[in-house]
């Protein structure tokens, strides 16, 4: 159930009740898809970089 959950989130965003501090970010998600996807695959590579690393 709690997987399930977290896999509709992460699918459908509820957008309207993002919190104050990812408000931009859920702005961007809707009015700039491809500079969020940019941005998502920039953090990803980094993130990704640095656990390798350790």
């Amino acid at each position: 159930m709690l997987l399930d959950s977290i896999q509709l989130m992460l699918i459908e965003p509820n957008l309207e009740e993002a919190h104050l501090d990812v408000a931009d970010t859920a702005e961007m998600y809707k009015n700039d898809r491809a500079m969020y996807e940019s941005i998502v695959q920039s953090w990803t590579q980094l993130y990704e970089m640095e656990d390798n690393a350790q």
